[in-house]
């Protein structure tokens, strides 16, 4: 593995014997052939991957040396939102202020949950001031802290939500859900199966150091070295070379982006992002900064909640068919909302009211569109973990419901999340010829 990103060179390197196991009906053979490629090829060191066609599993296979759900909490997250909805306890389109008083601080009394989940509450990632353990370890004491906080765009501003709306729906969840649950407590009780994996830090030490959770890998040298770097300054001719979806590819707005950290360059608004209070440790680290950092020493479901591909596309199976919540909510979550051009991601972006991405609406994700699909919703996670849900058309013009799941721990040093992409075309390939 420490040589991913050379294989593409010489593929006669690549070791062909690495673990993959699991059970897919037939006509989903090139689908599993494109994981696990990636994972002999390297550019996998471990994954999972579970599609639902149509409510029924057809693919539910992993690979190479474990899997880790990285930043996908975001759709469980939001999933978890609609149920309080739907319940009657929470009213997205109110002040969160009405639910929490002290949240009104420094001009935020006007900014409703709608806004947060739809990345247009003005928040974007960053704090006042960095917090420190003890705060975020305390959900009181976090409570205090985030309704203290400035955000460092008006509302209505479309700027990724990172972690930010993790605290917030954690501290909504415990003060309007009946049971004064938190929001990972409510997850496991009204989303998850018993035997789905589904869960959120804090986590002990003991548990990653034995491998009960796998840990998540930064680039290898190589492909920084051959496939990173030389972009940020050379990106014209990669860009030339590269074919569409080759996982070294950069976008121009990758390009800005790494800019902006490497060199300290300021974003066009003004701002120098990697520069502003975040978290502990971000900024400091490598991408992996969850394994030997605090990351995992507190909840924020919509940054490090740990799951694999078979529980996640289950919980947001039950959700799109309508099992979860009721046709008013489902269909107010679901809203598309205008494309608008996010700062901090610099891209456009259409999103749902539940903040989830809309595909082929981007300008980004989906450089190439993909014959026989429809849409998606659902998210990208850092690094490279996708959770969609996709209408495809079949050859006999039939729309098909497709749930797709892919959960890796090989951290891909682009934005652009080819490796799921890839795996999408498959299958969006395989669909279309039923």
């Amino acid at each position: 593995w420490h040589c991913r990103g050379l294989c593409c060179f010489s593929s006669n390197k690549c070791k062909e014997d690495v673990p993959f196991e699991g059970t897919f009906d037939k006509e989903f053979e090139p689908v599993v052939n494109t994981l696990r490629k990636s994972i002999i090829e390297g550019w996998d060191l471990g994954a999972s991957l579970h599609v639902i066609l149509d409510q029924k599993s057809v693919v539910d296979v992993a690979g190479g040396y474990q899997d880790l759900d990285f930043s996908c909490g975001k759709v469980i997250e939001t999933i978890a939102v609609a149920f309080l909805v739907d319940k009657g306890v929470l009213d997205i389109e109110k002040p969160i202020s009405e639910y929490w008083p002290e949240y009104a601080q420094q001009g935020k009394s006007d900014i409703t949950m709608k806004d947060v989940l739809s990345h247009r509450s003005g928040s974007s990632y960053s704090f006042d001031e960095v917090p420190s353990l003890d705060i975020l370890q305390s959900p009181e004491r976090r409570d205090e802290f985030v309704a203290k906080q400035k955000y460092i765009y008006p509302k209505h501003t479309i700027s990724y939500r990172a972690w930010s709306s993790a605290f917030i729906a954690d501290a909504i969840c415990r003060r309007v859900d009946p049971k004064k649950r938190n929001l990972v407590q409510l997850v496991k009780d009204e989303l998850f199966d018993n035997e789905d994996i589904f869960f959120s830090p804090p986590v002990e030490k003991r548990e990653t150091s034995d491998y009960s959770i796998s840990k998540v890998h930064d680039p290898t040298f190589s492909t920084l070295m051959f496939g990173f770097m030389p972009q940020i300054f050379l990106h014209a001719i990669y860009d030339k070379i590269l074919p569409a979806h080759h996982p070294f590819k950069m976008t121009a707005s990758d390009v800005d982006i790494f800019k902006s950290m490497i060199l300290k360059t300021k974003y066009p608004d003004g701002h120098s992002y990697f520069d502003l209070p975040g978290l502990p440790d971000f900024g400091d680290a490598a991408l992996s900064f969850n394994n030997e950092s605090s990351f995992l020493s507190y909840n924020m479901m919509s940054g490090n909640s740990i799951s694999n591909a078979k529980a996640i596309s289950k919980a947001l199976d039950k959700f799109m068919s309508q099992k979860v919540v009721g046709k008013k909510t489902f269909d107010q979550f679901m809203t598309t909302l205008p494309m608008g051009y996010d700062r901090l991601l610099m891209l456009n972006i259409t999103h749902t009211i539940g903040g989830w991405g809309v595909l082929p609406d981007h300008d980004h994700y989906l450089v190439h569109p993909i014959e026989g699909l429809d849409n998606c919703t659902g998210w990208f996670g850092i690094g490279g973990s996708a959770l969609l849900h996709c209408k495809i058309r079949g050859k006999d013009g039939k729309m098909h419901n497709a749930t797709f799941a892919y959960v890796m721990n090989a951290m891909s040093p682009v934005i652009r999340i080819s490796r799921a992409l890839n795996l999408l075309k498959e299958l969006v390939y395989v669909v279309t010829k039923m």
